[in-house]
């Protein structure tokens, strides 16, 4: 698998209010149908938001797909060699913007 860019968590927001997550259409591809099914799929354990700040790679990584990382896991580590990050696509204080207003609209 080809890898392109690196991303880098800023913030992670839980949604406390999740009629809020509507208000950010502009910020993730999903269907109001699809954000109910993930909010109703555990109740219990709220979703969490990310703001992320993406540097395209000077050259892209390539990623052996392995057996190991299959499954239902949300984080693997992945084997990767050396990568040198760009400049970010959005500065800190956009990324910072967005951030408060997800927070605003979530919480």
């Amino acid at each position: 698998m080809r890898v392109p860019a690196f991303a880098r968590v800023v913030s992670a927001i839980p949604v406390a209010r999740n009629d809020g997550v509507y208000e950010l259409e502009d910020l993730h591809p999903y269907t109001r149908e699809q954000i109910d099914l993930r909010l109703e799929f555990r109740p219990k354990k709220p979703l969490v938001l990310l703001a992320v700040e993406v540097m395209p790679l000077r050259a892209p990584v390539d990623v052996p797909v392995l057996e190991r990382y299959a499954g239902c896991s949300s984080w693997v580590p992945l084997e990767v060699g050396t990568f040198e990050p760009g400049s970010p696509v959005l500065d800190r204080a956009e990324i910072e913007r967005t951030a408060a207003r997800v927070r605003a609209a979530v919480s």
